[in-house]
């Protein structure tokens, strides 16, 4: 059983409609399966939404995925993102188009700009970049956390990993540590698994020795629930940026039970203690 109540709604493999990537490419995109007359596509959902709240407020016949991307085209017409020359026909032949595409015969460049006469909004024509002032860490180690964690991408996975840890078997988070500091802390490991601690709490972690990390830091993927009990609360205050690539930890030893913790409190699951509870 994998839920108590299943929404209707379409994944992103069984929708249709267009894409634009980051470097304005706009693509088809083209259900993978066909789904139950149940299943509602997004902009299905939408349009329900807005006939509820107004039975005029789309016309007829009913809105469809080309017809909302040629009201796009429309809107961004003589705008810096200009979609109007790009159409399904225009997709269907070429099968991908970057914006700005004013006409059907245009696309737009690698570079977003390539005239050399074109020059930033100051009085100088230059783009002004500030500097920042680094005050240390938010978190430095010290004797009982001395051990550096950051975080990181890694291949084959996607984001929170909900598809790419969707398998039958679910594997522990993978650490990549320096074979230096590895050997260090070889009292803690068993079975090629250990600890990760902070002070917000512990995660049970698999352990691969890597060159490629400096020594006394730990790497971890963001996949992985159990890694964002670890990581340090903190904002940049520019920017509010959280600070998922630093925090002080340490390695221990797995016990026979070892829950998980949050703020000082073990779960009575094992799960982290969420801030209500």
């Amino acid at each position: 059983e994998l839920a108590d109540v299943v929404l209707p709604a379409a994944t992103w493999g069984e929708s249709e409609g267009t894409v634009t990537n980051m470097e304005r490419r706009v693509s088809r995109v083209r259900a993978a399966t066909e789904t139950s007359p149940k299943i509602k596509q997004d902009l299905d959902i939408i349009v329900a939404v807005g006939a509820a709240i107004d039975p005029e407020l789309f016309p007829e016949p009913a809105v469809s995925p080309e017809s909302a991307f040629d009201e796009l085209r429309g809107l961004t017409a003589g705008t810096p993102a200009d979609l109007s020359g790009i159409s399904y026909d225009r997709l269907e032949a070429e099968r991908a188009v970057r914006w700005p595409a004013p006409s059907p015969e245009a696309e737009g460049g690698y570079r977003y700009v390539e005239d050399e006469g074109w020059a930033f909004p100051t009085p100088s024509g230059r783009a002004r970049f500030s500097t920042g002032t680094h005050d240390g860490l938010a978190e430095p180690t010290d004797d009982e956390f001395p051990l550096t964690l950051t975080t990181g991408r890694q291949a084959d996975a996607y984001n929170t990993g909900v598809r790419s840890r969707g398998g039958e078997t679910e594997t522990l988070p993978m650490a990549r540590i320096h074979p230096e500091t590895t050997l260090e802390y070889i009292e803690a490991f068993d079975r090629g698994k250990t600890v990760i601690s902070s002070r917000r709490g512990s995660a049970t972690i698999a352990v691969n020795p890597d060159d490629g990390v400096p020594e006394g830091m730990v790497w971890l993927p963001i996949h992985h629930p159990a890694v964002n009990v670890l990581t340090l609360p903190v904002v940049d205050p520019e920017s509010d940026e959280p600070n998922f690539k630093q925090c002080a930890v340490d390695v221990r030893a797995p016990q026979p039970s070892n829950p998980l913790i949050r703020e000082g409190r073990p779960s009575a699951d094992g799960k982290p203690a969420s801030s209500d509870d």
